[in-house]
């Protein structure tokens, strides 16, 4: 989280968005994997945005009627 503040000050913007979700559920656990497809933005760039496409996939688990995420993991996709 600290990286993604850091790169914040420094103009760059990233916009995202969650496509292709598979939710899996049970009583107590739940996973999840989806494809975040978005772009990044560095200040002054003459080219505009960058295409960046992810796979990513999380595990959590219901503690005491709270969802906590147990493992995260994100990978990048190659781009087209």
């Amino acid at each position: 989280m600290n990286t993604l503040k850091t790169s914040h000050a420094k103009g760059n913007v990233y916009v995202w968005t969650v496509t292709d979700p598979q939710v899996h559920l049970t009583c107590d656990s739940a996973w999840i994997t989806y494809v975040n497809k978005g772009s990044v933005t560095a200040p002054n760039s003459t080219t505009g945005p960058q295409p960046r496409i992810w796979l990513e996939s999380a595990f959590m688990q219901k503690e005491a009627s709270t969802w906590k995420i147990l493992f995260f993991h994100s990978t990048s996709v190659r781009q087209p």
